[in-house]
């Protein structure tokens, strides 16, 4: 293994590490109670190693929420999969998403958070896109079986 491939297994390891620590902090504490300091302490890394990775608190927060949705994403397209009916398909994504909501409450209200202009704003463009990417995934996911549904004749023009 070359030493840039160790540099950047390790940069991915701490950037992990970062997310899954902010996720806690944030769960446990909600946005105006993540704070970096604490943050760094319990990663066991600078604060400037925190900034390395993310340009602000706003930036890591919708990193955090980026996460969900990848989670999300990767439920959803179980239900793509899924050996079923259309009807059944989609029954699975709605049910992955209860499942979500409620294993993880707090993921909800944060991806609202991260949608308000005060943090939105302050993250980074590819952070933003990153963000838009992954959440588009999950409509993707169901707006592709409702395009299976149509084309398997179990949803037409007009009602089922």
């Amino acid at each position: 293994m070359s030493i840039a491939d160790r540099k950047r297994r390790a940069w991915n390891e701490r950037d992990r590490l970062i997310l899954e620590t902010a996720d806690v902090l944030l769960r446990e504490h909600g946005y105006l109670g993540l704070n970096l300091d604490e943050l760094a302490r319990q990663i066991e890394y600078s604060k400037a190693t925190i900034y390395n990775h993310y340009e602000s608190k706003e930036d890591l927060i919708l990193a955090v929420a980026t996460t969900h949705y990848n989670t999300r994403t990767d439920f959803f397209a179980r239900a793509l999969t899924f050996q079923g009916k259309s009807r059944e398909r989609i029954f699975v994504v709605g049910y992955a998403d209860r499942l979500l909501a409620q294993l993880y409450p707090h993921w909800f209200p944060l991806e609202q958070l991260v949608s308000t202009q005060s943090i939105w704003e302050k993250a980074t463009p590819e952070r933003r896109d990153a963000n838009l990417e992954a959440s588009g995934k999950c409509m993707t996911t169901a707006l592709e079986i409702i395009r299976q549904a149509r084309s398997e004749g179990d949803l037409t023009e007009g009602g089922p």
